[in-house]
């Protein structure tokens, strides 16, 4: 398979040579040529849960401003091997710190043999259902257009955010191509027999500049957005709403008669819950574009943080990394700490989350590192209380005074201990170069181990004086000498003695 990157450069290929060629891949050792070709890609509102289902213009037919010509029979024998294809991109960081795509990112990796070979950097974000694709005309720029649909996973990835976000982006199709001709005459490139390989999301480059497409319309659209007509659209869908909901009102007063005030209960609450409002596509859209317009974002310099005001008033916070992808991972991180025992995470904070496992409560600490999220430490319980209003005042009262409480008992320990130094006791070492630091630093430490660090410099200033004083007293050797006097003679001189 012989791998050429766009189908401009396809093109340009035939145009260097200048002449009529044709090609096909049964006659060709190297097999079917495989070009990258721009298209359109929209968000559909009516999603499946949890997967944004989008709407896809892949590429038109006839001429395009490549010099690209697909004939209507072409494309049409093409078109079923859209389905189940994969929806590619390569997301990137831009210097806003913003996310988006990229384009069709690749390496060339050499082998042990020295061969090279072109190594693709795109992941898989989404597929291609099994709908049957259909050519669309756009009146707009005035072509017939392969119409697919495809979805794409609201976890996972960041993909479904950057849609909504640019509401809308471009898109390139990769085609196979068995077999094509060139007319060098006309300056066009004819492809014949060829089928769909993927489609890969568009954005911009490492500095920000938007990645242009190479057919005309091709981009991504959100599809509550590509219409400028949208605000009468949902004014009319609410008002034909309201229309059916009255006329089930009128019918349902008639039929209600005289009948009591429990039956008038059931019987007014019926109909509404039938009302099949939800059944009208362009009800699902409306949600879609309050959203969008009731968010507000401000952006400080000062702090990464990202805020918005969603519809209700809440300030809502968005880090670099969303709390929806931190949740994610610590999912992950959980389950491969705990497997299968009964868990799920109940709160995500900023560096940390508790998660609920077999009826108790747990708190784990985490780090961030880029995008990498990894848990630290072990977990360790946490509580929930009960509490009545009674309580909660009480605890309310309490912590609003804690502040003033705790500012106040610290002013008390900061004086009582900066009185330590001028005890009478530490006269004797108070000009010590050990005693002037601790002084100096007296703030860092309790008035316990104060007292405890004074009363050591002191036994040891004692130990010292004591030491030193008996280094200096002068030694004194004595001899007791007997003195001349002689012994008193007894009487009988001792003849009676034992």
């Amino acid at each position: 398979m012989k791998r050429i990157m766009t189908i401009d450069d396809l093109y340009q290929y035939f145009c260097d040579k200048n002449e009529s060629v044709k090609f096909d891949a049964a006659d060709n050792d190297a097999g079917p040529i495989v070009v990258d070709v721009p298209a359109t890609f929209e968000f559909d509102a009516e999603a499946l849960r949890g997967m944004m289902t989008t709407k896809i213009k892949v590429c038109h037919t006839l001429l395009n401003r490549n010099n690209v010509y697909i004939s209507e029979e072409n494309m049409k024998s093409a078109m079923g091997t859209l389905k189940y294809r994969p929806i590619l991109s390569y997301i990137h960081r831009l210097p806003n710190g913003e996310y988006d795509f990229f384009t069709h990112n690749y390496e060339i990796v050499k082998g042990k043999d020295g061969s090279e070979k072109m190594l693709y950097l795109e992941s898989q974000i989404g597929c291609m259902t099994a709908d049957e694709p259909y050519l669309e005309y756009d009146k707009d720029h005035d072509k017939t257009y392969v119409v697919g649909f495809g979805v794409i996973p609201e976890e996972y990835t960041r993909a479904a955010d950057i849609i909504r976000r640019k509401n809308g982006t471009k898109v390139s199709c990769e085609l196979v191509i068995e077999s094509c001709s060139y007319n060098a005459k006309q300056k066009y490139l004819e492809l014949g027999d060829f089928y769909f390989g993927g489609v890969t999301l568009l954005g911009a480059n490492e500095n920000g500049t938007e990645i242009q497409e190479g057919m005309e319309g091709s981009r991504l659209d959100i599809q509550d957005f590509c219409h400028n007509d949208i605000d009468r659209k949902i004014d009319d869908v609410l008002q034909n709403a309201l229309n059916r909901f009255s006329e089930r009102l009128e019918d349902m007063m008639i039929k209600k008669g005289g009948c009591s005030m429990e039956e008038t209960i059931v019987t007014t609450e019926t109909p509404v819950a039938e009302t099949p409002v939800v059944e009208e596509p362009e009800v699902i859209e409306e949600p879609v574009v309050e959203e969008v317009e009731d968010e507000v974002e401000v952006e400080t310099a000062e702090n990464p943080k990202h805020y918005s005001i969603n519809e209700v008033g809440n300030m809502v916070v968005t880090y670099e990394i969303s709390h929806e992808d931190i949740s994610c991972a610590l999912f992950e991180l959980l389950y491969e700490r705990y497997g299968n025992d009964f868990w799920y995470v109940a709160s995500v904070y900023d560096n940390r989350c508790v998660f609920k496992m077999n009826g108790k409560y747990y708190q784990c600490k985490y780090s961030k590192d880029g995008d990498n999220i990894a848990l630290v430490g072990d977990s360790e319980p946490v509580f929930a209380e009960f509490l009545t209003q009674a309580e909660v005042d009480s605890l309310a009262e309490m912590r609003q005074n804690y502040e003033a409480y705790k500012s106040f008992k610290e002013e008390y320990e900061a004086a009582e201990k900066a009185t330590v130094f001028d005890r009478v006791e530490y006269s004797e070492i108070k000009d010590q170069e050990k005693f002037v630091e601790l002084r100096q630093q007296y703030e860092k430490y309790s008035m316990d181990e104060l007292e405890a660090k004074c009363n050591a410099m002191l036994a040891e200033h004692i130990k010292a004086s004591m030491f030193d004083a008996a280094q200096d007293k002068p030694r004194v050797v004595s001899r007791k000498l007997e003195s001349g006097k002689s012994k008193k003679a007894q009487a009988y001189s001792g003849l009676f003695d034992e």
